[in-house]
């Protein structure tokens, strides 16, 4: 059980664990985020930023991204999804669910997501994720065709904004003579009200 006197105990034996013990160190600091008033008492030099820097330091990642990767494995938010994701974190192993993370986006995580019961491994999964790779690049190149209606309508935009700005030019060129006319016949004077 954790409590704000074997906190810092726990929390440098997580450390000394290595790759198991990032779990338990994200966790640690996720309860140390909400007991702060209790760990201040224990020990008042107590800083998140520092435990989040130890945690950058021994595994070289942010907890920020511990937690969105867990919470895009699990599929959610709450803690039923933050449990299901920590536990695939645990199954596939850290390098293969934070590879999946930095080469997926959104999209093809929700489709990994829903692979993940057929996966049998890290190696099953590292192939998951360059399938799901590949399919995402394939669908963000351009045809040819695309390319020419872009193009086209980049050039008709074109057009149509350097109409504007003439048009723009001419309206300022007529407002400014109106504006000269107005300062040669109207004679500005302070009121005095008193």
């Amino acid at each position: 059980m954790i409590t704000p006197n074997t906190w810092k105990e726990l929390f440098d034996s997580a450390l000394a664990m290595g790759q198991q013990g990032l779990d338990e160190a994200v966790g640690l600091y996720l309860w140390a985020r909400d007991h702060l008033k209790e760990l201040h008492l224990v020990d008042p030099s107590y800083n998140q930023e520092n435990t989040a820097m130890r945690i950058a330091q021994v595994w070289n990642m942010s907890v920020d991204t511990y937690c969105r990767t867990i919470a895009r494995l699990g599929n959610g938010l709450d803690h039923k999804s933050i449990s299901r994701g920590r536990s695939v974190v645990r199954k596939f192993g850290l390098f293969e669910t934070f590879r999946a993370e930095k080469q997926l986006g959104l999209d093809q995580m929700q489709k990994l997501v829903d692979r993940l019961p057929e996966i049998s491994g890290p190696s099953d999964l590292h192939k998951a994720v360059d399938d799901l790779r590949t399919e995402m690049d394939a669908l963000a190149k351009p045809t040819k065709e695309t390319k020419r209606t872009d193009r086209t309508d980049l050039r008709k935009e074109a057009d149509y904004w350097k109409q504007r700005a003439i048009e723009m030019e001419q309206k300022c060129k007529m407002l400014q003579k109106e504006l000269n006319w107005f300062k040669s016949h109207v004679e500005i004077r302070a009121s005095t009200t008193a």
